[in-house]
């Protein structure tokens, strides 16, 4: 059994207003696990628990469909495929696919062909352990990271179709999917009150407080209020270990190593809030590898980011985060 991902970002209020919309009958609750994630739906408004399951019912489709744990998804499909060959997908991979694409476009430092070295980290859903018998070697590392570009595949989106380029190529939209997630559930639920949460990952059009948690603790690194908009947090307390006292986490960085392994003052989560919660989701791993040269692609997009070391903080954009533990600001 694959361990359950932890959640990136707690919810912390806003409880009471749908219980008294559950009392008036006007209001639904859901609990499932999606992408091996935690998912949380809180609806209120007419025809709630139409939507609620029409939301839960979607989510499951999606995974089925984008999954690189699934072999029988898109994403499974063209990545056993061999070389040469066409194979179709549908409009939820072809929408991931560009996203995606645009932002690797933007920087290598946000790749959703990095997958076959995700693999070889033993950081993949199949793979994963919190005790490996060893790490990679460089020479390993070396020789996949030809086959971790762009240039491995090719996508027409007249017949959307997918041909992989290169013989060990691999993709995935882990860093996007839950929140593609919850804007599949924004948009199921609306004009209803909604807040979901996809693996931490939050989309709501309502105003409610929200805790960042914190890298080093137990507690809360921040918090803010989120209004009408998405979060994401990506951080390297998430599907890591320890290997011979050194820490290994999950996001790769282009040169094929876990992000900021030999750095003095690594990054150890980033938070991105924004409009989307694909794009959220695919930033805070952008920005949680690229830090503050990320910046001028955030103002562009018009998303806010939260970067938080060991003794810093770093707040991008116009989202007022309180924070609450002793950090200077960078």
């Amino acid at each position: 059994m694959r361990p359950r991902q932890t959640k990136k970002v707690l919810l912390i209020l806003f409880t009471a207003v749908f219980a008294s919309a559950l009392l008036a009958g006007c209001s639904a609750r859901t609990e499932n696990v999606h992408f091996n994630s935690d998912f949380s739906l809180e609806i209120s408004g007419a025809g709630s628990y139409s939507r609620a399951n029409k939301i839960d019912k979607a989510l499951s489709e999606l995974e089925n469909a984008i999954s690189a744990a699934l072999p029988g998804s898109d994403v499974g499909r063209v990545n056993a495929a061999p070389v040469g060959e066409p194979i179709s997908v549908g409009e939820d991979f072809a929408y991931l696919y560009e996203l995606c694409l645009y932002l690797y476009n933007q920087t290598p430092a946000f790749n959703p062909f990095i997958f076959p070295l995700v693999e070889l980290w033993k950081f993949d859903p199949a793979g994963f352990t919190l005790s490996p018998q060893s790490i990679p070697t460089a020479e390993q590392i070396n020789g996949l990271l030809p086959v971790c570009g762009a240039d491995s595949f090719s996508f027409d989106p007249e017949t959307r179709t997918v041909t992989k380029l290169k013989e060990g190529a691999k993709l995935d939209f882990g860093q996007s999917a839950k929140g593609y997630a919850a804007d599949i559930a924004a948009g199921i639920a609306g004009g209803n009150e909604y807040v979901v949460n996809v693996g931490g990952t939050i989309r709501t059009n309502k105003k409610i407080k929200v805790a960042v948690t914190s890298p080093t603790g137990e507690g809360y690194a921040a918090r803010f209020t989120l209004d009408n908009a998405a979060v994401a947090t990506s951080g390297n307390y998430e599907r890591c270990y320890i290997f011979e006292g050194v820490k290994y986490h999950h996001i790769i960085g282009p040169d094929g190593y876990p992000a900021g392994l030999n750095e003095g003052e690594p990054i150890l989560s980033a938070t991105v809030v924004g409009k989307e919660g694909a794009l959220c989701d695919a930033l805070s791993t952008l920005v949680f590898i690229e830090g503050a040269k990320s910046e001028a692609l955030l103002k562009k997009l018009g998303y806010s980011a939260l970067i938080i070391t060991q003794n810093t903080y770093k707040v991008i954009g116009d989202i007022d985060f309180e924070i609450l533990e002793p950090r200077q600001a960078a």
